[in-house]
């Protein structure tokens, strides 16, 4: 889904026109729920799902089948800045991660697979 992620990173430049003329993407964040929970939360119209493995009760393991299922874009907020947990996450097929903040990183740091 390489379109989402760069309608993601061309979101400064897509923002340049009045507040009523950018598009707008609907998401669904997600702290908790299973893959059939997924399935029947995909019909309120999110184009994109965050899965928030960092503050949520779901953990890495919940990656892949919520992916694997969802009918949109998935991104997930991981849990701290290690490298194989970004690896096991993009290995997952997700859309894009985002990165935890921390007082070595800047604030807004995201990534995007393709």
């Amino acid at each position: 889904m390489a379109g989402f992620a760069a309608g993601l990173r061309a979101g400064g430049a897509a923002a340049a026109g009045p507040a009523l003329t950018r598009p707008c993407l609907r998401g669904l964040w997600l702290t908790f729920l299973s893959p059939f929970g997924l399935e029947l939360a995909a019909g309120c119209g999110a184009e994109w799902i965050g899965i928030d493995i960092q503050h949520g009760d779901l953990g890495f393991d919940d990656v892949a089948p919520l992916a694997r299922v969802s009918p949109v874009p998935v991104l997930v907020r991981l849990a701290s800045h290690d490298e194989a947990q970004l690896a096991r996450v993009l290995d997952t097929g997700v859309d894009g991660v985002i990165v935890p903040v921390s007082a070595a990183s800047s604030p807004g740091t995201a990534s995007s697979p393709g």
